[in-house]
């Protein structure tokens, strides 16, 4: 019996390489979930691509919790 913690990942929007390249440093139990958000967001700015620089304004605007304070491991050369 083989055990899955999360499902694989198939993207709706195009991918750069490089943003590709980031969702899969991403714990696999969570990829779905996180991957589905980002191109939720994108889809409602109306954006066909995700790219690394996306990725990091959709970081900086998410909270990690209820204060907004940024997670205390996102630093300014997150990339």
């Amino acid at each position: 019996m083989s055990v899955s913690y999360g499902k694989d990942f198939a993207p709706a929007l195009v991918w750069s390489a490089a943003a590709r390249s980031r969702l899969d440093r991403i714990p696999s139990f969570v990829r779905g979930v996180v991957a589905k958000r980002v191109e939720d967001w994108a889809r409602d700015r109306g954006l066909q691509e995700i790219t690394p620089e996306l990725l990091t304004e959709i970081r900086s605007a998410m909270p990690i919790d209820f204060s907004k304070r940024k997670p205390f491991f996102v630093s300014e050369t997150d990339g």
